[in-house]
This record gives structure tokens, sequence and C-alpha cells, in this order.
């Protein structure tokens, strides 16, 4: 191969490489006849350094005996593993390869390889020494051999700059490989480690190696530690010459450590030590390594593992308190690294600790403490000072001192004369101790009953480790101590178990004896009170004999007097009198008590013989209570009981229930003569309001008056004031009635509170407005005090509560105010309003108490409670006659009025002041009065009434109960529908005074079967504007409704007077002939339902029968319901509210 061929085939390899001519092999030459160097091997400058600086002739020659021999055997050379192999017969191509974490300097250039000159004949030459080549003179001349890169420690830089030439090691450059390479890698370990080289131990070592050696360090490094550590060297040498015999590393495990400084005080350490050898190229061991590793923290670890795995075995092992101090002893005895000094003490002598426990009130009293052993301490100390508590002064007070804290408590000879007594001359590795903890023991109840004194290592911090390891060792001797006792506790209960049932046994045996006794008397005592017993007493087998009975029994059921006789009877004797209509049910209720499934307790009849045929004479009504001793199986085995003589019973029943019957019957013909009263009343008297309000309307409108009449004013004048006497009287008797209708609800519970948003002042200024035209008339002069400041901060603007109910009040306080001021000289009244969050009395204001108790839940949604209370106060302040104090005791009843001359002075019924304490009463309210004579009166009352969650819109409407001077109109009641924002009666007003009429052009159908009352309210809704049609009874209502607008099915008959009708709203009756009015609203909901309608039409119940709950006439049909005798004129707000008026008519 020529050098041509070569260099191109190894010029761009990166590995070293050059190329030997085996056959130019001299045995003294050096270098070698190499014909050949890459550019990789000449970039490689230590190589060359090495190459040209080798001077032992062993080393050379090994190296040439490598080279020129063929050998498969790869060397380490330079920091380079370094192989041969043939490409020819007389060329050898040697290649290196870096060994890894080696500093690597190669350059990448252009192809500069150096082909040695050849002859012609091809034979290899040796090198040119004036050409470029690894072996120049100007290698032979380089400084010593540098080891380490930069950047370099200080540690590194003291090993580099070290003055090696004069010393044992020599320069750096005749450092065998194996030695720089331990060197470089031991300088980067971070573990300790030392380098001892040659027969000498010649000492290198690292950074990590300061702390091993001390003060040693610098001075030791390079030198040999046979001199320097002539004094206890022989035991690591050897351990060096057995890491020689063996070639093999040697450990040493866990071995004491030098004393370090760590975080600020004396540690002491613990280290393993393996020594690995170094070899030379020749494959002997030339030096020893050197490796430490710090495992102070792995043997404190297991030795603290090792101690609480046997303090746990501590409670399956120890069966007595001896045994659990004794093992405890032994397995702390092991622990001298964390626990060098250990003394136990329990409180007490030879009694038992769960008793001391129990007798111990507070730690303070425990005074006396018994040592349980110690370990650590001399011979001499123990008996002088540990054993005996009392001759250690203070110790015991120590001891209680650190009883009171949870954990251990810590002592140091420097705050404590205990602690400096206890640790007199101990040493730890000849070290005094200077803490100890005392560790209380406790049981399960907490009571303190033992306690640990422990001296600590005085060469280990006491850190949280430390603190860690120790409470658990406590709590595992303290989970021992517990079970220990508990199991000697329950030992000695045995014991004393097994004692007191031998006293007990003996006890019983008298007591039997004696209770023996006693049944046997209790047993005659019973048998002759059965036989005197008025009651059946018996006793039956299974088979029906009658094992036992008594005279009553027999007597009862009419069987033989004699009750040997009655045992020879048939066994079924108590069959014999049974009644034949309640024989079956009896068999039945046998056969159930002889399967163990009888109700106890069964009624029947038995027959009296002879017969008489009064079903009263020869019946006798019988009730047994049984109780069946059953078998094993379930079955019964006898059945004892007790037979009882209801007849009497049935007969006060029979009576009974012919009362309840009697007075039910009379109750339903009362409520319907009340029923029929109300009405044939109301049906004329709305009549009679109606035309006296068309009279006056007639007599009073400005129409009138302009025209010319033939009545003079004076007779105008009579005959108003004689229709507004008409209009009072009507109104009176309406009132009256209005009154005992709501008194009979009050009696039947009827009356609920149905609270809706509402504004508290919007309501009294409803009622106020009531009786506006009666204050002007009568000169009374109002005066309001709302308090805005108080309705504003208490958020009452819009409140949940029932207007309607409280309306009625109002209604009921205004009037008699207005009455009583009437011949008075000062008319004068003041209405105030306030709200409170809380109840808030007036002062002065004596209050009624509570004449019922009612549960809110009854009269009262449930929602309504989940807002917060607000309580609204109305009150009014006359200048009447006054009232004297007998007299307001016996105002707010029933049918009772201040004195004997109110009636005949003022009139009334007394029922007023009754029925507004029971309305305010029910919406959870009170009302009072106070009252001079001569001075006038207050009657104030409060509601209780809620805060909106979500404010909304008030509402004005007057509700069903809210009563009026010209009637009741009963709303609807639709969720979210804004009421008519003003009183009812106040529109009434406005409409009289409107030049057009408020319901032109509406269609209203009447139904209604008194033709007087059916003509009075189509003319008048005719005044209004409206157009009406008329019918007698329900079947020409819905006739009427075919013909109308709103049918959509067949076309009916028509009638010859009737036209196709156009009307918004019925007007509908419920009394009537031939067809009610609730029939007819359910035909017409029909209808709407089948689609007949083309839509909802509104229909209102117009009834003299103010019984009729809102409720129940929406469930009928009906919309609303208004009540006889009403205002025309109320109507029109009414319609408004299904939005019918005159400017929007369907």
């Amino acid at each position: 191969m020529s050098t041509t061929t070569i260099a191109d085939y190894f010029g761009n390899d990166s590995k070293p490489t050059f190329v030997v001519d085996i056959t130019k092999h001299e045995s003294d030459g050096f270098p070698p006849a190499i014909i050949y160097i890459n550019d990789a091997l000449r970039a490689f400058e230590p190589f060359l350094e090495l190459f040209a600086s080798i001077e032992s002739s062993a080393v050379r020659e090994a190296f040439n005996n490598w080279v020129f021999h063929q050998t498969s055997t790869s060397v380490i050379f330079a920091d380079c593993i370094w192989s041969g192999s043939m490409i020819r017969d007389d060329l050898r191509v040697i290649s290196g390869i870096f060994m890894p974490n080696q500093p690597q300097s190669l350059q990448s250039g252009g192809r500069t390889d150096h082909v040695l000159d050849r002859s012609t004949t091809g034979d290899a030459s040796s090198i040119n020494p004036n050409e470029d080549s690894p072996v120049s003179n100007q290698h032979l001349d380089r400084p010593l051999l540098r080891i380490f890169p930069e950047p370099q420690t200080p540690h590194v830089r003291l090993i580099q700059d070290h003055d090696w030439a004069n010393s044992a090691f020599g320069p750096t450059n005749t450092w065998i490989a194996s030695l720089r390479h331990q060197v470089q890698f031991m300088s980067s370990n971070p573990l300790p480690g030392a380098v001892f080289w040659g027969p000498e131990r010649l000492i290198i070592y690292n950074e990590a190696f300061h702390p091993l050696i001390g003060a040693w360090h610098p001075n030791l490094m390079g030198k040999s530690l046979k001199i320097e550590w002539s004094a206890f060297w022989a035991h690591y040498e050897r351990i060096c010459e057995e890491v020689e015999a063996t070639k093999g590393a040697v450990s040493l495990v866990a071995a004491d450590g030098p004393l370090f400084v760590r975080h600020g005080c004396l540690q002491e350490t613990f280290f393993t030590f393996d020594y690995i050898p170094l070899f030379d190229s020749s494959g002997n061991v030339a030096g020893v390594y050197d490796q430490a590793m710090d495992v102070t923290n792995d043997m404190y670890a297991q030795g603290r593992m090792s101690i609480l795995q046997r303090t746990s075995d501590i409670a399956t092992t120890a069966k007595t308190q001896t045994d659990l101090w004794n093992t405890t002893l032994e397995i702390l005895k092991d622990a001298k690294k964390d626990l060098p000094i250990v003394t136990m003490y329990t409180v007490g002598n030879d009694t038992s600790l769960a008793d001391i426990a129990t007798q111990v009130d507070h730690i303070e009293d425990v005074v006396t403490w018994i040592s349980k052993g110690s370990a650590g301490y001399s011979e001499a100390h123990l008996t002088t000072d540990v054993s005996d508590v009392a001759k250690l002064d203070g110790l015991t007070r120590m001891i209680q001192q650190s009883l009171s804290n949870v954990g251990p408590t810590l002592f140091t000879i420097n705050d404590n004369e205990v602690a400096r007594k206890l640790l007199a001359d101990c040493e730890y590795k000849g070290y005094p101790y200077d803490t100890i903890i005392v560790c209380p023991l406790r049981l399960a109840s907490g009571a303190a009953v033992g306690c640990m004194i422990i001296g600590l290592n005085p060469l280990r911090p006491y850190d949280e480790d430390y603190q860690h390891f120790i409470q658990l060792m406590i709590l595992q001797i303290e989970n021992a101590l517990k079970l220990v006792v508990f199991i000697e506790a329950q030992a000695r209960l045995l014991q004393e178990t097994v004692d007191q049932a031998a006293i007990e046994q003996q006890l019983l045996s008298e007591q039997l004896k004696e209770q023996t006794r006693k049944a046997q008397e209790s047993a005659l005592r019973f048998l002759k009170f059965a036989e005197q017993a008025p009651v059946g007493v018996f006793v039956l087998g299974r088979d029906s004999s009658v094992q036992y009975s008594n005279k009553a029994y027999r007597i009862l059921m009419g069987l033989p007097e004699s009750e040997s006789s009655l045992r020879d009877h048939d066994t079924e004797s108590w069959k014999v009198n049974v009644h034949p209509d309640d024989l079956e049910e009896a068999t039945k209720e046998w056969a159930r008590a002889c399967a163990g499934t009888s109700k106890g307790s069964f009624e029947w009849r038995n027959l009296r013989y002879p017969l008489t045929g009064d079903e009263n004479k020869d019946v006798i009504y019988l009730r047994s209570s049984t109780f069946a001793e059953l078998d094993q199986d379930g079955k019964m085995k006898t059945l004892t009981g007790l037979l009882m003589d209801r007849s009497i019973e049935v007969a006060h029943e029979r009576i009974t229930n012919a009362r309840m019957e009697a007075a039910l019957e009379e109750k339903r013909a009362q409520e319907y003569f009340m029923d029929m009263v109300s009405h044939e009343m109301r049906n004329p008297l709305n009549a009679m309001i109606q035309c006296a309000e068309e009279a006056l309307e007639l007599l009073t409108s400005p129409d009138t008056t302009a025209k010319p009449t033939m009545l003079d004013k004076a007779t105008a004048e009579d005959c108003v004031a004689v229709i507004n006497t008409i209009l009072y009287c009507g109104r009176h008797q309406k009132e009256i009635i209005d009154d005992v209708l709501t008194l009979s609800k009050l009696d039947a519970n009827l009356l609920t509170i149905c609270p809706v948003p509402a504004c508290p002042e919007t309501v009294a200024s409803q009622a106020l407005k009531i009786f506006m035209a009666d204050m002007r008339a009568s000169g009374v002069q109002l005066e309001t005090n709302f308090q805005q400041d108080s309705l504003l901060q208490h958020g009452v603007e819009n409140v949940l509560l029932d207007p309607g109910r409280t309306l009625q009040v109002l209604i009921n306080l205004i009037g008699n105010a207005i009455k009583f001021m009437k011949g008075m000289e000062e008319r004068r009244l003041l209405v105030s309003l306030n709200a409170a969050s809380t109840v808030s009395r007036t002062p002065g204001i004596k209050y009624i108490p509570s004449g019922r108790s009612r549960d809110e839940s009854t009269t009262i949604p449930a929602e309504w409670k989940d807002n917060d209370p607000v309580y609204v106060s109305f009150s009014f302040t006359d200048t009447g006659p006054g009232l004297a104090e007998a007299d307001m005791n016996a105002l707010f009843a029933r049918f009772k009025q201040a004195s004997p001359r109110t009636h005949s002075q003022y009139g009334g019924s007394g029922l007023g002041l009754f029925i507004s304490r029971e309305l305010t009463e029910l919406h959870g309210g009170e009302i009072g009065v106070a009252s001079e004579v001569g001075r006038g009166s207050t009657f104030t009352f409060y509601v209780k009434g809620r805060r909106i969650a979500q404010p909304g819109p008030a509402n004005g409407r007057i509700v069903p109960q809210a009563a009026s001077s010209v009637g009741q109109v009963t709303e609807p009641q639709r969720e979210n529908k804004e009421g008519v924002q003003a009183g009812l009666l106040s529109r009434e007003a406005s409409y009289s005074g409107s030049q057009q009429a408020p319901l032109h052009d509406v269609g209203v159908l009447i139904v209604e079967d008194n033709v007087i009352n059916q003509q009075v309210l189509e003319r008048q809704l005719r005044k209004l504007g409206c157009r009406v049609t008329a019918a007698n009874h329900g079947e020409e209502a819905l006739d009427r409704l075919k013909t109308s607008s709103w049918f959509q099915g067949p076309p009916a008959v028509q009638h010859d007077d009737v036209t196709t009708a156009q009307f918004s709203i019925i007007l509908c009756d419920l009394e009537m002939p031939v067809m009610d009015g609730k029939t007819c609203v359910k035909r017409i909901r029909e209808w709407q339902a089948e689609g007949l309608l083309h839509k909802h039409i509104p229909v209102l119940a117009v009834t003299g029968n103010a019984r009729v709950p809102l409720q129940d006439a929406q469930e009928w049909g009906f919309d609303a319901v208004v009540s006889k005798p009403f205002s025309v004129k109320s109507l029109v707000p009414l319609f408004e509210t299904f939005g019918i008026s005159g400017s929007n008519v369907t």
C-alpha cells in the first residue's frame, strides 16, 4: 500500500492514528519507525509531549513490544485507549479512542498529513527530524504537563501548582496515565477522596477530604502517610496491603468519623470508607484510592427506626408493668447515640396505676415518684443520686413542673440545679452532658402516671428529627403502658366480678326463696281480687276450654255460675251466646289468637236470654283485651284476658251521635237561614240604595239644577235630606249585615289573611276618602301625620300585608270617631301612620290581650314568612266625649258597647270594635285605647307585615274583605297584575263629575231574576254609557251568548226581540230559577274549553249572599264576586281591571 493510499484512507479519521513499519523494529530504538501520522494525532499535543518525554526504558520497551507484536490487547496510554491492526505484512496501524471525561483539543483543518519518505523500492524510512513530525525536538523541550483545564478551583490550583518535581511523585509529565486520570476524577468528585500512591503511600486528596484530615491540610499534600501518620497508620497500612494482595476493593462500614462543627455546634460523624486499587499499565497495583462517604444521618435514622420498631412490639409482649419497664430499659440501652442516659419513674408504690389515675384530680397532687430503672449511668452514680428520688432535692418538683406541659420539657445544667446534679460526672465520648428532657407518660384519661428523664447526646443537635423520634418513642411506650394498665385493670375487675358473683349468687338464692313466697301470696291475692273484680278475667286453653274464669266472666258470657260446672261444659263455651251477626268475625278472631296474630282487643255482642224483642235489653256489648302466651312455634298455649261490659258506653255514644247530628242539622239550618235572610235583605236593599243614589244624582246634578223645575229650593233640599237619610239607613243596615256575616266567619275560622304588596299610606288614604263627605258635613277637621322618615327608614313604602282586612279596621275606627264627635264643640281627628322593625307599643295605650290563640300557619301563606317582619301602626286621636276606665274595660267585646246610653245616643250593634280586634290579631297585631272623660280618645292598632324581597308595584285595590259604604267588590286575584291605583270610591267621585260617560258603548249582559233589581241596574248602567242586554235566568243568558259575537258554534235559534249582541262582560246572579248562576258559568267555561267562544269572557258573580268565598266562585268559573248592595259606579274601576272602558271596548 502506498503512502498516498494510507493518507487517503486515514486522513479524515477523527481518531488519532499513526502507522508503523514493523520491519524497521529496533529493540532499543525509540520512537519506532513511524511512517504516517494523521491530523487528529498531530493536534493531540498531550500525547506528543508524553511521547517525546518518556525517559523510562521500561515504558519505552513495553510500548515497542506492544507496537511491533501482533496482539489484540488494548492499552491505555496518554489518556487514550489504543488498539492496533495489521494492514499488510509490514505495516501496523495504531488508533486511539479518547477516554471519557478527558479534555480534547483536536483541531480540524485542511489535509496536512505527513507522509514519510520511502525509497523507490517502497521500504519505510525513519522520520526526518527536520520535518514537522510528532517527535521533533520542540516537543522534547516542553515544560511539565498540565493536568487540569481552565478554569480551576482553589484546591485544583493547589494540586496544579504543587512542586511535584521535588516530591516523591516526580514531575507530572512522568506520571502514568492511570494516576493522572484518577487525580482528575478525584478532584471533580464531590465525595471525600484521596490517592495513596506507591509503597510509601504518598497522598493526594480532593477538597471534600479536608474535614477528614483537619489541621493536616494543606501540608499533607504529596507527603508519605507512613511518615506523617506513623503513630496510627498501622491499621490503614494493613488495609492497603490487603488491597494490593487481593487486587480488589476493601470497604469499612460506618466507622466513627472526626468531630465536625456544624450549625455552630460540635457534632459526631460516621463515615464509610472504600479502598479501591489503582493499576499501572502492567496491571500491577500502583496505588489505592480511598473514597469516604458521610453516613451520620443514615446511622441515626437506622438506629432510631430500630428502636421505634422494638418499642412498638412492647405492647404485644409485656403483660405486666414490671415486664413493661424491664423490656423498655433493655431496648433503650441499645440507643446510646440518641438516648445515652435514661431514667424511668412512676407514681405511687404498689398501687395500680389505674387506681392512681382515678384518685388524683390534679397532677400537682402527685408527691411520690418511684424509680423503675435507668441506663447509661455508672453504678456509683445510680446508687447515690438517681434511684432514690428523695435523695435528689428538687427532682419531684422538676417532674411536677414538666407534667403541666403537653410534650417533653427541656432543662439545661445552666438553668436547673437538678439537671446539673443528674448529669454530674457523666460524659459521652469524653464530652460532658448539658441537657436533659422530661417526658410525661400518660394514660388514656390524660392522667400522668410516669415519666422518662433522658440525657441528650451532647454531640448531636436537638433538632426536629431528634424531637420527632423521642415523641414517637414516648407515644409507643405510652400505648404499651395504656394496654398493660388496661389488662391489669380488667384482670382485677374480672376477679372482683367473680368474687361479687359468688356473693350475689348467695343473695339471689335467698331472694329467690323470698320471691317465691311473695309470688304465692300475690297469686292468692290476685285470685281473691279476680273473684271480686267487676270485669271478667279468664284463661282459655288452645282447645278453647276454660282453664280459669271469675264470676264476672261467667255472668257476662251467660254461662253457669259454678266454675267446676263450666269446666265440664263444651270446650267452645264462649260461642254459646254470641250474636249470630258477630259469630263469624268472633270465630276468625279466635283463629288469629291461636295463630299468634291477634289484634289483642276485640268487640262483639252477646245475647241475653230469655229474649224480649227489645234490642237494648236482649243485647249486651262486650270488649275483650287478651294476651296470648306462645310456644316455640309461635302457636298459642293459653289466652289470658279481661272482659268488659260496654253497653253503657254504647248507649252514651248513641245519644251523643244523635245530639251531634241534631246540632249539625241545626247549624246547617242556621247557616241556610242566614244566607237566605242575607240574600232576601240585600236584594231590596240593593234596589233601594241604587234608586236613592239615582234620585240624589238627579236632584244634585248641574244639568238638573240648571233647568226650570216645579220644585222650589226648600222642597228640593228636603228631598235631598230625605234621600240622604234613606242612604244612611241603608248603609247602616248593610254594615250590620256585614258585621254579622264577618262574625259568623270568625266563629267558623273561615277568615284568612291574604298578603299582597300594598302601600300603607295608600290604604289609609282610601279609608279617609270614604268618610270625606261625612267629615265635611259634620265639620270634622282632619289632620294626618304620616311619618315618611320612619316609613323610608324601614323600607315600607310597599309592604306585604292584607289591605282589605286593614281597611276594614280603619273604616270601623274612623267611623266611630266621626260618630262620637257629633255634638262636640271642637271636632278634630288626627290620623297617624308609623312603621318599625320590632313591636313598638305606644306609651299610655292600654292594649287588649288576645282573646284567642291562633296558629299563624293556618291563616297566612307559608312563603310570606320568608321575608323580614315590619310592624305598621295606625293611630286615631279624636276630640270626642272620652271614656271612663270602667267603660274602656267593656270595649272590644262581642255585642258590647262602652255604656248602655251609647246605643241610645249613638246607635250601633257593639260588633265593630270586636271585629276590629279579631282582624288585628288575625294579622299578627294588637289593638288598644287610651281615653279620658271630656278630653277625647286615642285608638291605636298595629299589624304585622313583611318586607318585599323584590320591590314591585303596590296593590291599591280594595279586596273582598274591605267594607265600603256602598257595597263590597271582590276583584280577581291575578298574579303580577297591577291593581287599581286609587280606591274604588274615590274613582266613583271622579266619574260622577265627568262630562263623558265612563263606560261609553260598553256591552253588558245582566243575568238577574229579580225584575226590580234588573231594571234599576240596567237603567243606571245605561246612564254610564253601557249597551245593556238582560236575561231572567241562566238558560236565557246562554241563548243570548249564542247570538253574540263571542260565539263561534252553529247558529242558535233567534228570538224575535234579539239581534246579534255584542257585549264585553257578564253580570250574573247566583240564585235564579230554571238555571242558577253557578251552572250557567260552568257551561260558559265548557264552551270556552271546546273552542265555541273565540276567547275568555269576564263573568262577575252578583249575589246577596256575602258568605260566598272568592275561591269557590273562581273554581266555578267566575272572575270576581260583587256583593249586594253595591254602588253601580263602583263597577267602573272593576271593569277597568279587565281592560274594559269607554275607550277600549271588546
